[in-house]
């Protein structure tokens, strides 16, 4: 209630209200918090209802602990495995969902004859004569029930199975529930004997192969051992050791051989001739030695030496003929007992193979025969793979916890949607909330602001009119009493008081406005005329109770009525020229000069006359009028006007050499301050 000159507004920026920070957001859902309980009260209405028209509900559980991976391929080779897997588990939850255990269930609690399931006995119920759905979509009908009423999961960290059945009836949850067990445990017995018995059957076909083959690997074993030869057969030592005796013999035989080699080469390089080259060369060589020895029986003689000589080369080449014979004979014994090693190795090495394929054969054959036994008695003793922990039993309570706990969820949720609402709009929001903001698009020297009329004292009462009987104070009042301060200090002329409260869309508070100024200028024993301007709507005129048939501005205009009988004094201690009724389009009538002539004859009467004008950017009447008067007020409201909105008014009473003007700031957000001079909750607290 209080202005502020532009130039003393301060150099920091005010602080934003935008939803930044825990505090600033806190206000915004606080000053918001109708529009955030508004949906949740209706979110958790409406479930309410359709909690409590549905009927009451039953939940019976059944549980099931899975023994093994019943479902599992049986292998041919192995004992089969007693753990439960993760594979088997989703085999056990896909089948406990599938199709065909529902039909089973269905078929044991003969379902398709339940009045909740099958429609058909409610319509032959009323018309025995009626068309009936067949079969096939009766138990379509038992499937989608049953799959809505079912709820299958398995305990987290375990092999614990638990089915829920939820019906209107304890006794048919329970009875589903259980019969689906039951569905599962005689499936998968079934299912486990015929996985038996196929493994069996692959298992015996097995086996005859294994046997029939290890029957011909044992004939061919025989046939092979039978068919060697002696020489084959012969020990593999005695030929190693006659090998080393040969390989002996052709050492010392080339050896030999080299000797005699080396006495001819010696006796051919010597000459015949001279006996004592002959003698010396015998000296050295002892192979020459022994042949003289042997041959001659003598030492060679002088006279007798070329025959001696000749006699001596005769014996060597004849020695050296025969050891010849003798290595080639060794090396063809040696060439033949290498061959009668590979083909003994060679048998050996056949001979194990097929004995190890023999073996081999008959392990595996026996193997397969014993799991062939085990087939055959597990053929007998097959379970279910699983066992029942606990049976459903009919519920004694309904489940009005589960109903409890939507009706908060649809709180929580209607919190959340009004939360996001509220974000959302601020997010959007173009509106005018600062005072400096306000005055950096206006232009304006001064803003007043004005807090809330709130219905009572100093508000509005039942007929839409102010409530001005009060005499103890009020912030709204105290404001206007501000406004009309300023008002009065913006005047650009002397003499009687002609303003225009002028607003940029409807439902500002400008009507408003003006009737306050009215009564507050009036206080003040000045002569007040209100001219309502808005001949389009007459908005002030239907709030102070006036008839739309009574005379107004367009009749003075025009000139049908005077002055003096279209004029209303009011209880609140002013006169009103109401809007009238208007035939022609009011913007060419307030160009005429008789509007003219009307202003300076209320100018002679009236010391204060405030026009009450209609929305600057929805008709041209406002500019019109504005041209004629030396104060204006621009209304605007908080978080209603829109920036661009007051923007263009502005540039519009600019249009009209409009240079100065007061700005009403309405619903002004409260402040914390002291309540001064008045009693206790008399004063607003507003934004200083």
């Amino acid at each position: 209630m209080h202005y502020t000159p532009r130039n003393t507004f301060p150099e920091q920026p005010d602080q934003d209200d935008s939803p930044v920070g825990i505090v600033a957001l806190w206000r915004l859902l606080w000053c918001n918090k109708l529009r955030i309980l508004l949906p949740a009260f209706i979110l958790t209405l409406l479930t309410a209802i359709l909690v409590l028209r549905s009927p009451d509900t039953y939940t019976a559980e059944a549980q099931m602990l899975l023994a093994r991976g019943n479902l599992e391929i049986v292998e041919f080779d192995s004992a089969g495995d007693i753990e439960v897997t993760q594979g088997a588990i989703v085999n056990a939850l896909t089948i406990l969902g599938s199709r065909s255990l529902a039909l089973q269930v269905i078929e044991r609690l003969d379902l398709t004859n339940d009045p909740e399931v099958n429609p058909n006995i409610a319509i032959l119920e009323d018309d025995p004569e009626a068309e009936i759905y067949p079969d096939s979509i009766v138990r379509q009908f038992a499937l989608d029930w049953l799959a809505s009423i079912t709820q299958v999961s398995i305990l987290p960290g375990t092999n614990v199975i638990v089915l829920r059945a939820t019906t209107t009836v304890p006794e048919k949850s329970a009875a589903i529930a259980n019969a689906y067990l039951d569905a599962y445990l005689d499936y998968q017995l079934e299912r486990g004997q015929s996985e038996t018995e196929r493994a069996a059957g692959a298992l015996r076909t097995r086996v005859n192969e294994l046997r029939l083959r290890l029957e011909a690997d044992q004939a061919l074993l025989q046939d092979y051992s039978a068919g060697a030869t002696s020489s084959a057969m012969e020990s593999a030592n005695d030929l190693a050791g006659e090998t080393v005796n040969v390989r002996s013999r052709l050492e010392s035989t080339q050896a030999s051989l080299d000797e005699l080699d080396t006495a001819l080469a010696v006796l051919n390089a010597t000459s015949a001739s001279d006996f004592q080259a002959v003698r010396d060369a015998l000296d050295q060589n002892e192979t020459l030695l022994r042949m003289e020895r042997t041959n001659l029986g003598r030492a060679i003689g002088a006279d007798t030496l070329a025959q001696d000589v000749e006699t001596l080369l005769g014996a060597l080449q004849t020695e050296r003929s025969r050891f010849e014979q003798l290595n080639t004979a060794l090396r063809n014994g040696l060439d033949a007992i290498e061959e009668r090693i590979a083909e003994a190795n060679a048998f050996m090495v056949g001979l194990r193979q097929l004995e190890v394929e023999v073996e081999t054969t008959s392990q595996v054959y026996e193997s397969s025969l014993a799991r062939l036994k085990e087939l055959s008695i597990q053929t007998g003793l097959r379970d279910a793979g699983a066992q029942v922990l606990a049976t459903a039993e009919a519920p004694l309570r309904t489940d009005a916890q589960g109903r409890r706990r939507m009706v908060a969820i649809a709180a929580v949720l209607g919190l959340f949607i009004g939360i996001a609402h509220v974000l959302v709009r601020e997010a959007a929001n173009d509106r005018v909330r600062r005072v400096s903001e306000l005055a950096e698009i206006t232009g304006s020297d001064c803003v007043v602001q004005l807090p809330s009329a709130h219905g009572g004292k100093g508000g509005k009462n039942l007929s839409g009119t102010l409530d001005l009987s009060s005499k103890e104070a009020s912030p709204f009042l105290d404001g206007i009493r501000a406004l009309r301060h300023r008002l009065v200090s913006s005047a650009d002329a002397t003499g009687p008081l002609v303003a225009g409260v002028f607003s940029s869309l409807p439902s500002e508070g400008k009507s408003l406005v003006t009737q306050a100024l009215a009564h507050s200028f009036s206080k003040i024993d000045r002569s007040v005329i209100v001219v309502d301007g808005d001949m389009r709507s007459g908005t002030l005129s239907k709030s102070l109770g006036i008839t739309p048939d009574q005379p107004g501005l367009h009749e003075v205009i025009a000139g049908e009525v005077d002055p003096s009988d279209a004029i209303i004094t009011q209880s609140s201690g002013f006169d009103l020229l109401p809007s009238g009724q208007s035939q022609v389009n009011p913007a060419d009538l307030l160009e005429v000069e008789r509007f003219s002539q009307l202003i300076e004859a209320l100018r002679q009467r009236y010391e204060i006359i405030i026009f009450d004008t209609p929305p600057v950017l929805s008709v041209p009447d406002a500019s019109r009028i504005a041209a004629h008067l030396n104060a204006h007020v621009l209304v605007t409201a908080y978080d209603r006007s829109p920036r661009a909105a007051v923007r263009e008014t502005v540039a519009a009473l600019e249009s009209a050499k409009v240079e100065r003007h007061v700005v009403a700031f309405c619903d002004a957000p409260e402040a914390f301050g002291k309540n001064y001079g008045a009693s206790k909750g008399a004063f607003a607290r507003y934004w200083t």
